[in-house]
């Protein structure tokens, strides 16, 4: 049984998540997962599209919130909820 990639905690403003995992990359898809998991939940969600987009951050901290704003960006505007999330980083060149 492996360690939980993704996590809630109570936040003044809303609702806060945490995401792990063994490199930046792994830990800001499992924030992701947490945040569409609160969101919309993810069993009954179906793969039926793939969604790509690419941004450059040095930060990490301002990485995982330019990640998050442009996974909620872009589900809104493609009418879609997200289930499973790929991210590479090369430097500061993300692609998610």
């Amino acid at each position: 049984m492996g360690i939980e990639r993704t996590d809630f905690f109570n936040h003044d403003a809303d609702i806060g998540v945490i995401g792990r995992g063994p490199s930046p990359e792994a830990a800001f898809e499992g924030a992701a997962e947490a945040t569409f998991g609160v969101m919309v939940g993810s069993a009954g969600l179906r793969e039926r599209e793939k969604v790509e987009f690419e941004f450059e951050e040095s930060d990490l901290e301002l990485a995982l919130v330019t990640w998050l704003n442009r996974l909620l960006a872009e589900a809104r505007s493609h009418g879609l909820a997200f289930k499973r999330f790929e991210l590479q980083r090369d430097g500061a060149h993300w692609k998610g």
